[in-house]
């Protein structure tokens, strides 16, 4: 009965392709930032007390999202649209993930 549910819902698909490729969003908050340690309790000197970097934590954090990314659509030829702000934990955060889906392009969106 599986097999025949199965071949059905192929028969189905053969008939009547989607129309368009579905797309996935993902919404990813910054990694562990440098003046609010709560796992790691690390601290980082930073300049601009209103845009603290990434701890070596949070950096550690991105970098395993863009692998568990990765990982998840490696099979589909995926393509990859990273969006962030312009704070630099954002952008290390983006940029971190980035570098595990080989794609080198952030865009930089204010609000």
């Amino acid at each position: 009965l599986a097999f025949w549910k199965n071949m059905h819902c192929l028969s189905f698909l053969k008939k009547n392709p989607p129309q368009k490729k579905m797309n996935d969003v993902f919404v990813v908050r910054h990694g562990e930032r440098a003046d609010f340690p709560t796992v790691s309790q690390q601290s980082v000197d930073y300049e601009y007390e209103y845009d603290p970097p990434l701890t070596p934590f949070g950096i550690t954090q991105a970098t395993k999202t863009g692998e568990f990314i990765r990982d998840e659509y490696r099979h589909q030829n995926a393509d990859f649209i990273i969006y962030s702000s312009p704070f630099l934990r954002c952008l290390q955060t983006a940029s971190n993930i980035a570098k595990q889906l080989d794609t080198t392009q952030v865009t930089i969106e204010d609000g």
